[in-house]
């Protein structure tokens, strides 16, 4: 099965964001952490960054679509191409600090924070 990338929550008040960018196209290596597309949100435009590393397979969602939080937007397989058995669940750093805490927190949250954040200035 592929490793389905959805629309995450990047604010508390989402519900639904739209894809202003794809910064990845099918076929592209992407590694974890690595900024695949910008979203606008219900306050302002965020960059998405991969959960995991492998190509990315499909697009489900085009640029200027929205979809709600929890919808799948794109696909990925594993670097190797075997499909990926993991899905696109926030994963917590590796130093000290985030496991320690990343045990008591949202993984949604630990997400929000590695996420680089551009105020809407359209």
């Amino acid at each position: 099965m592929s490793n389905e990338i959805t629309m995450p929550k990047l604010s508390d008040t989402m519900e639904e964001g739209k894809i202003l960018r794809w910064l990845k196209h099918p076929g592209d290596k992407i590694a974890r952490g690595e900024a695949i597309a910008e979203v606008e949100t219900d306050k302002a435009d965020m960059v998405l960054e991969s959960f995991d590393e492998g190509v990315l397979d499909q697009i489900k969602l085009s640029e200027g679509e929205s979809a709600p939080v929890g919808a799948v937007i794109a696909t990925m397989k594993s670097a190797g191409g075997k499909e990926s058995k993991s899905d696109s669940k926030p994963q917590p750093k590796s130093d000290a600090k985030a496991a320690s805490t990343a045990s008591m927190e949202d993984p949604g949250e630990e997400a929000l924070r590695r996420r680089k954040c551009r105020s809407r200035s359209r």
